[in-house]
């Protein structure tokens, strides 16, 4: 037998036997629709007498090394969307999200079926930097990873939703936009009890 080895893309091949005699006859089988791995070609060869001969390929079908993503997506649980352009070649990707941000869904879609990925689903944000990695494995057993660099903003809400002293009336009457007050006590007092809450 003989064999060969062709590379994934190749999904048949051609055999073009040569015979001694214009009157033998060859079937060639087995050279289409090849899978991936080892694939058994036959040639059939039938001389004018009757005699057969059989002649054995094995055809060996690499696997894919396609490791690309078709489509990669980043979207809040408001389902807007972080990636405005994916380009399957670039493998890191920044994005700034608000702070009210916490959770995003990442989605990657493979280009190759046969190939394999890791990295998908939600994942909770913390402030500052967050380092998500979606790595695609090809057939061939080669990896890609796709990193995504995903900034959460501090929150920058510095107001009180309340304020208050025991047994005392503010003056003005609280509001978040006013930062000063006025409390008059008597002489002997020489402590108060203040609240406040963070809006």
């Amino acid at each position: 037998s003989y064999k060969v080895v062709v590379p994934n893309e190749i999904e048949s091949i051609t055999v073009n036997p040569t015979v001694n005699s214009s009157t033998t006859n060859f079937i060639v089988s087995g050279n289409d629709n090849l899978n991936v791995g080892t694939n058994t070609c036959t040639v059939t060869v039938t001389a004018e007498d009757g005699t057969i001969k059989v002649y054995t390929i094995e055809i060996e079908r690499q696997p894919s090394s396609n490791n690309f993503l078709r489509s990669l997506s980043v979207k809040d649980l408001e389902n807007n969307e972080y990636i405005d352009q994916f380009i399957k070649t670039k493998t890191t990707y920044d994005i700034n999200v608000e702070n009210n941000v916490d959770e995003v869904t990442i989605l990657g879609v493979l280009e190759d079926s046969s190939s394999s990925i890791t990295g998908n689903g939600n994942k909770k944000l913390d402030i500052g930097n967050n380092t998500f990695e979606i790595q695609v494995t090809s057939a061939a057993g080669i990896k890609r990873t796709y990193t995504l660099n995903i900034f959460r903003e501090a929150n920058s809400n510095n107001y009180l939703s309340s304020l208050s002293v025991e047994g005392y009336t503010l003056s003005p009457d609280f509001n978040k936009n006013t930062e000063n007050y006025t409390l008059s006590v008597d002489s002997l007092v020489d402590e108060i009890n203040v609240s406040a809450t963070a809006e």
